[in-house]
Formats: C-alpha cells, sequence, structure tokens
C-alpha cells in the first residue's frame, strides 16, 4: 500500500514537474517604448495592445509573427487596442479633440464605433463574427452595448446605474462588469440567461475574456 502511494505521489510529481517546465513566459515590449500592455491575442497568436511613448504619447500596437505594428487612428491624440480576432480585426478606443471614441480596424480600413446618442465609446473585444462590444455614455450614464453588423444594442444590466461589456465569445455570450450599491461587480449573458458573478467575500469582481471559460462550461454558473 505504502508502495502504491509513493509510486502515485510520485507519478503526480513529476507530472506537475512537467507541466511547470513546458510553460513559457515572453516579455512584450515595444521597442523604445516606455511601457507596453498587451490585452488581446487570437488563436494565431497576434497580440494586440498599447505603448506609451517617452513623450507621453499612446498608440495601439499589433504583434504578428514577431513583428511589431504601430496603431494610429488618422488624427487621434491616443490610440488603445483591447481586441483581435481569428481574422486579424482589431478593436479598440481613439481620443480625438478630448473625445474618445471606439474603434474598428478590418482589411486596413478605420471605422469609429459610436452607439446613437452617446457622447464618448470605446470598443473592448471582437469576436470571430466581427461582434463588437464595449461601454459608451448616453445622457450621463455608462452602458454597455453590442455592435452586431451595423446594428447596436444597448446593454444594462437590471437595476444598475452603470453598466459594461468587456467581452464575447464565438456564440454571442457577453462577460461585463455593473455597479450595485457602489460595488462593482460582474456578470455573464448567454441568449437564454442572465448571471451575476461575485468572487465571495470581494469588494470589486471584473470579468474577462469569455472564450476563455468556453473550454471549460463547467467553470460558467447555470
Amino acid at each position: 500500500m505504502r508502495l502504491t502511494r509513493f509510486l502515485f505521489l510520485s507519478q503526480t510529481l513529476l507530472a506537475f514537474a512537467v507541466s511547470a517546465a513546458a510553460q513559457t513566459f515572453s516579455a512584450i515590449d515595444f521597442p523604445a517604448a516606455s511601457s507596453t500592455q498587451a490585452w488581446g491575442i487570437n488563436s494565431h497568436g497576434e497580440i494586440a495592445g498599447y505603448y506609451v511613448n517617452p513623450d507621453n504619447t499612446v498608440h495601439g500596437f499589433l504583434r504578428k509573427g514577431g513583428e511589431f505594428k504601430s496603431i494610429d487612428f488618422p488624427g487621434a491624440s491616443s490610440t488603445q487596442v483591447y481586441g483581435i480576432n481569428p481574422q486579424g480585426d482589431l478593436a479598440g478606443v481613439y481620443t480625438l479633440n478630448g473625445v474618445t471614441h471606439g474603434f474598428l480596424l478590418s482589411g486596413g480600413r478605420f471605422t469609429t464605433i459610436d452607439p446613437p446618442g452617446s457622447t464618448r465609446s470605446g470598443a473592448a473585444a471582437i469576436n470571430a463574427k466581427g461582434d463588437i462590444v464595449g461601454d459608451c455614455l448616453i445622457n450621463g450614464v455608462t452602458h454597455g452595448f453590442v455592435l452586431s453588423g451595423s446594428q447596436y444594442e444597448i446593454v444594462d444590466y437590471p437595476d444598475s446605474p452603470s453598466s459594461f461589456v468587456n467581452s464575447i465569445n464565438a456564440r454571442g455570450d457577453i462577460i461585463g462588469n455593473y455597479v450595485s450599491n457602489n460595488v462593482t461587480r460582474s456578470y455573464l449573458r448567454r441568449p437564454e440567461t442572465l448571471s451575476s458573478i461575485e468572487y465571495p467575500d470581494a469588494t470589486f469582481t471584473g470579468a474577462y475574456g469569455p472564450q476563455c471559460f468556453r473550454r471549460n462550461r463547467r467553470a460558467l454558473p447555470r
């Protein structure tokens, strides 16, 4: 019995060691930038984000095949990229004349993403179908949104004064944040259900990237 336990423990430790050894970490630093933040990665390993130059200007970037490319919305004072899909389409935020707007970069063409009536907006993610999610300000209230084709859907968690949509997966499930009693919580919305996500005893819960959860449906509330 002791021998069996010893062999089991040895095999477990060996499997853990092999798994840990297989992991690799790579620094992502845009050349000559003072800081770099990576926000999105697609199934091809292409990475999107933004960097800050020593002069404090902010630019988006795409890292593809080990090469960096700056992403700048025409005429904008700053550009930040947050989402990338398998086709390489990018979604993010740019600032023009002090106002932030969402954008899509697809096929070399920029498109502004501003839900009707909004005075500020930002795009956070894009899925394989080209659906874009983010948040916007309308009449002083922050709402989440989903853009499918040319149709905008405003997303508000029930009874919340502020709602955000952070990401969307291939089948259209979305996750985001909402505010309740001055506490930020998260939610998952599927076509058939809406579930709050709250880490026990936490004062803040943020959920990002439902495509990560799709590999293990048991991690999602039913």
